[in-house]
C-alpha cells in the first residue's frame, strides 16, 4: 500500500489499489474483494455511520459513491444525481448520518439528504476546485447547520451547511 487516501476507524483503508482491512490494529493489511456493485478500485474516501457502524460509504476516481450495510462485504452503487464517477472526497454529517456530502471533480459539491439514494448539487465549492478531503464537523453555526471543511492544495476552507 504505497498510496493511501482514506482511513476509517472501522478499520478499513482506501488506496489506489482497492479496499484493505486490518485485524491487528494496523500492523498488517489484507486486500478485500468487495462483493456486489463496486465498479472501480480507486478508493479516495470512506465515511462510516457513527450510529450504525456496519453502514459505510466509499468514493473514488472510478468508483463514484458506493454503500455497504453489512460492514463492507457487499456494496451497491449510491450515486443517483451525481454527474460523474470521479468523486474525490466524501463526508457524513455527524448529527444526521443520512446527510452526506461528495466532491465531484470539476463538477462541485453535492449533498444527499437520504443516505445516498439521491444527490443534488449544492455549489461550486472553494475557489481552488482541487478538493481532496471533506469533513462535516459537529460545531453549530448558530443558523441550524454545522460546518463543512474542504481541504485543497491551497489550504483548508470552511462553509456553513
Amino acid at each position: 500500500m504505497a498510496h493511501l487516501h482514506a482511513l476509517a476507524v472501522d478499520p478499513r483503508v482506501g488506496t489506489h489499489g482497492g479496499l484493505h482491512r486490518s485485524t491487528d490494529e494496523g500492523k498488517t493489511w489484507t486486500k478485500v474483494a468487495p462483493e456486489g456493485e463496486f465498479p472501480g478500485r480507486d478508493v479516495m474516501a470512506i465515511a462510516v455511520d457513527p450510529k450504525q457502524p456496519e453502514i459505510f460509504y466509499a468514493a473514488g476516481h472510478d468508483l463514484g459513491v458506493v454503500k455497504s450495510t453489512d460492514g463492507g462485504r457487499r456494496w451497491r452503487v449510491a450515486q443517483v444525481g451525481l454527474p460523474a464517477v470521479d468523486v474525490h472526497a466524501l463526508t457524513m454529517d455527524p448529527n444526521d448520518p443520512r446527510k452526506l456530502y461528495a466532491w465531484v471533480d470539476l463538477k462541485g459539491l453535492y449533498r444527499s439528504l437520504d443516505a445516498g439514494r439521491r444527490w443534488a448539487r449544492v455549489d461550486d465549492g472553494p475557489e481552488n476546485p482541487d478538493v481532496r478531503s471533506l469533513l462535516s464537523v459537529n460545531i453549530p453555526t448558530g443558523m441550524g447547520g454545522i460546518y463543512l471543511y474542504g481541504g485543497t492544495s491551497d489550504g483548508l476552507f470552511r462553509s456553513m451547511d
